[in-house]
């Protein structure tokens, strides 16, 4: 092999939850992400934090890393999010040309509930239970009824305290017990 052909090699980076390590010689089932040496990887964590970072062979990032990917440019990422008042979604973008810089996405004491590239479809929300509050299912279309107006970046979901946020349908989910969301 020659320089180029190993300067363009594939590497397969994944992350292990169990052992926190994440990188190409890591044997995990998480965030499996093929790339080349010169690439960078997106490391968004629980708590809001996110850092790029080069390839890494074998990096200790713990057990809260809540997402793992190759940045893009212009690439929208879709965040829900948590405090002590309400659940709140978000559009942003990841900057990619300071790595090994902690940056945040979210506000401190939040954490992260949903986190995806681009905008899903359908987001379906789960609620915690909670006593005298009749708990149902709820779905949310996020590029619906986009505010233009206010220069927020983020839109509240609800003041309930939220359980999780998925874009894929519960299993065995009825679709008649499911509340429709609506951002005004």
């Amino acid at each position: 092999m020659d320089a180029k052909e190993v300067a363009f090699k594939a590497f397969k980076v994944s992350y292990d939850r169990d052992s926190g390590y994440v990188g190409y010689k890591v044997s995990g089932q998480e965030f499996s992400v093929e790339c080349t040496k010169f690439d960078k990887l997106i490391l968004v964590f629980k708590d809001g934090h996110y850092q790029v970072s080069e390839l890494p062979e074998k990096l200790f990032v713990g057990p809260e890393l809540f997402y793992c990917g190759l940045p893009e440019r212009d690439r929208i990422f879709t965040c829900a999010y948590t405090n002590r008042e309400a659940t709140y979604l978000k559009a942003l973008q990841i900057r990619r040309d300071d790595h090994e810089k902690i940056y945040h996405c979210i506000p401190l004491k939040s954490r992260i509930l949903f986190f995806e590239p681009d905008t899903p479809a359908e987001l379906y929300i789960k609620y915690k239970p909670a006593a005298y509050q009749k708990i149902t299912p709820a779905n949310l279309q996020p590029g619906r009824n986009r505010n233009q107006r206010t220069q927020d970046p983020r839109r509240q979901i609800s003041i309930k305290d939220v359980g999780s946020i998925n874009s894929k349908p519960p299993a065995g989910g009825s679709e008649a017990a499911t509340t429709k969301l609506q951002f005004t």
